[in-house]
């Protein structure tokens, strides 16, 4: 039974972390972008 909790936590846990590993890919894409044409990161 304990370990049913533990996976379940842990999967939890990776199901909050996903938006930010998808922020953070896009982010870098951006950067990359911006970093390219010599322009700073957009504001919005």
């Amino acid at each position: 039974m304990r370990l049913y909790w533990a996976i379940t936590l842990f999967v939890i846990a990776a199901l909050c972390w996903l938006p930010v590993v998808w922020l953070r890919i896009r982010l870098r894409g951006l950067a990359r972008i911006a970093a390219s044409r010599g322009q700073p990161l957009p504001l919005h």
